[in-house]
């Protein structure tokens, strides 16, 4: 990264505030498409029904996941701060989303730090793009034996906490059931008296 870019990037205001939202929201959007585009290995400029040129071998790492690697602990500064608003969470997502689909296989060193990082999310804040991102993790790498114990652990994780929520609505509209009946049977007996 040129240093323009990186302190750009490092420069981005944490603190959750309603100005500070759009800011934060622009750049993870930035990022995301970074990693959609920076993908080396993929010739899609070329036309259809000519011979695709050999990928390149790479000498290491993807470029992506270098790059992913070094901004994740950014990303994750920024998820303690911002993991109440589902929007910034959601931009968050959406960058490994398009990184995953982008480098699938060369997605691989990420694996474990973006399982533990979105099995803490979902069990301190469950949202919807977690839980997305999280199926897509499933059917990408459970097969994988390299990686079947970080996405096991995740995956039971999320399930485990997806069911506490459901139990505990469960039982929340009993309660509320209850209430409301019993409320009901008040006002009938109050009405009674009149």
């Amino acid at each position: 990264m040129e240093s323009g870019t990186a302190s750009f990037v490092f420069d981005l205001p944490l603190q959750p505030n309603p100005s500070n939202k759009l800011a934060i929201i622009h750049i993870l959007g930035l990022l995301s498409n970074l990693f959609t585009t920076l993908d080396i290995s993929h010739h899609d400029d070329e036309p259809e029904g000519t011979e695709a040129k050999k990928k390149p071998t790479l000498q290491g790492p993807n470029p992506v996941v270098v790059v992913l690697q070094q901004v994740f602990q950014l990303i994750q500064k920024v998820l303690s701060k911002w993991l109440n608003d589902a929007q910034v969470v959601e931009s968050v997502c959406a960058i490994f989303e398009k990184s995953v689909k982008t480098l699938l296989d060369d997605f691989a060193p990420m694996i474990p730090q973006l399982s533990e990082m979105l099995g803490q999310m979902y069990s301190t804040i469950p949202q919807a793009s977690a839980l997305e991102l999280t199926r897509q993790l499933v059917h990408i790498f459970a097969n994988d034996p390299t990686h079947f114990v970080p996405v096991k652990a995740l995956f039971l994780l999320v399930t485990s906490v997806t069911l506490s929520i459901f139990q505990q609505g469960l039982h929340l509209s009993g309660s509320l059931a209850r209430k409301e009946r019993w409320q009901l049977v008040a006002v009938g007996h109050s009405e009674a008296a009149m």
